[in-house]
């Protein structure tokens, strides 16, 4: 399986406390990420660099390689303070190399729950627009559905590479 995204870590904190947290989870490249990828880097008319990528959250039982946009997500919070994260490309990221690969490293970034709950969630999904538009680049399975409740929030750092990501 190829890997693209890993979630470096990730924590879900409820009344300040951390109430399960997760380490290296490996996403899913999806075939529109990788055509993202190359049309990206040899034929800029199709595919250029986003002023962001953004961060979402879904329910998708299985992420598949096959999956894309519009019909691909399954349960993508719409209320109670959820949005898609906007990560800058410009700026969101720290290149840095770790164990001999070099990577992108992400800021953090955290997703809250405010004025009711969402869930369940099962995947952090990256994309390069705010919308379902775009190129559904990679999945990361969480490991464990979450459902936040108001108040809670998620916050992690994910890295991408061409190789795997070592820990």
């Amino acid at each position: 399986m190829k890997h693209l995204l890993t979630i470096l870590e990730i924590d879900h904190v409820r009344n300040g406390e951390v109430i399960w947290q997760a380490e290296n989870l490996k996403n899913v490249l999806h075939t529109q990420g990788e055509e993202y990828m190359l049309t990206a880097l040899f034929k800029t008319t199709v595919a250029d660099i986003p002023t962001f990528y953004y961060l979402g959250l879904d329910n998708r039982t299985t992420p598949d390689a096959s999956d894309a946009f519009p019909t691909a997500l399954q349960d993508e919070p719409t209320t109670n303070g959820y949005s898609r994260q906007a990560v800058s490309s410009a700026t969101g990221f720290v290149i840095e190399e770790v164990d001999g690969i070099t990577r992108a490293t992400s800021l953090i970034v955290s997703f809250a729950a405010s004025g009711g709950s969402w869930g369940p969630i099962r995947n952090l999904f990256l994309t390069d627009k705010i919308n379902d538009t775009g190129y559904l680049i990679a999945t990361a399975p969480l490991g464990s559905t979450r459902t936040l409740q108001d108040g809670d929030f998620i916050t992690m750092k994910f890295a991408l590479a061409l190789k795997d990501v070592p820990a």
